[in-house]
């Protein structure tokens, strides 16, 4: 392997995007020479299409949970693969605090590299999660470095507003990004952010 592993996290609720959002961000970014791995830690409501992410060069490796992902498992998969680029779908539940140094724990220092931390939020129902379970939303908020917020075209001017007033009294360093509908990104392909993140 001749080069570190990028590793991208992408986290949020079931039903939130997050899915969808791999599979559009990965059109968008990904070479047919990426060779890229997503690590899939939870069963989601939507599944990806196995066969047209090979198309693309793109494999993806389901877990149950995070326990599941451990320094032999992920060992194997990069030897096997040589991943250049690897995104890892973390549900909320699970803080991207615990999953962070769990990867730096490995003895894979020279393989991989922890480049990019994305939440996706639904704005439909990110104030109830945060008013109910705060404790569990804030962590991957506030670490991520990008954020797209879901379902903007659903909302009033006034809700999608304060969604996004409470996210960047969360979070001043992340780019923040309004998507419309939950599963359909024109806007990623229209932004020069997401154009830029990956070469």
């Amino acid at each position: 392997m001749g080069r570190s592993c990028d590793i991208e996290i992408v986290t949020g609720f079931l039903g939130w995007g997050k899915t969808s959002f791999i599979e559009s961000y990965l059109d968008i970014t990904s070479k047919w020479d990426d060779n890229t791995i997503i690590l899939q830690l939870e069963n989601g409501r939507n599944q990806y299409d196995d066969e047209k992410l090979k198309k693309k060069n793109i494999s993806v490796k389901r877990f149950k949970s995070l326990e599941q992902l451990d320094e032999k498992r992920l060992n194997r998969i990069m030897n096997f693969y040589e991943p250049e680029r690897i995104i890892i779908e973390l549900n909320c539940m699970v803080s991207i605090d615990h999953i962070v140094p769990k990867l730096k724990d490995f003895n894979l220092a020279r393989k991989i590299k922890i480049v990019d931390s994305i939440a996706v939020v639904d704005v439909m129902t990110a104030q109830l999660f945060m008013k109910n379970m705060s404790i569990i939303v804030q962590p991957n908020i506030m670490s991520a470095d990008l954020i797209i917020l879901n379902n903007c075209g659903k909302v009033s001017k006034k809700q999608k507003d304060e969604v996004r007033s409470m996210i960047e009294s969360l979070n001043k360093h992340a780019h923040i990004i309004e998507n419309k509908y939950k599963g359909e990104y024109e806007e990623l392909r229209g932004s020069s952010l997401i154009r830029s993140v990956w070469r």
